[in-house]
């Protein structure tokens, strides 16, 4: 009866943290910059935004296009791109 409990326990565990993994990430919890939404500001999201600015991608999703805008002006851009990368290099940063 206790390894059912358990099993149990763990099974509705294992199923929380799965939904709280996999649920969708705002723009409220995304950071300027942070354009692939990993939580890191690396040469991915530099990439990204360089495939954003070429159109060598399909469009960008509103949360990927306002994290591409490092400038916050509604455009991303090559400057965008740049702000990205002073980022990554620590010297720079993105608009809150």
């Amino acid at each position: 009866m206790v390894k059912r409990v358990f099993r149990a326990g763990f099974s509705i565990l294992f199923l929380g943290l799965g939904l709280f993994v996999s649920a969708r990430i705002t723009i409220a919890q995304m950071e300027r910059g942070d354009v692939n939404g990993d939580r890191v500001i690396n040469v991915l999201d530099a990439l990204q935004t360089v495939n954003f600015v070429l159109e060598t991608t399909p469009p960008p999703s509103d949360q990927e296009f306002w994290a591409a805008d490092c400038k916050g002006d509604g455009q991303a851009n090559i400057l965008d791109v740049l702000g990205i990368v002073n980022v990554i290099l620590g010297i720079g940063e993105c608009e809150p």
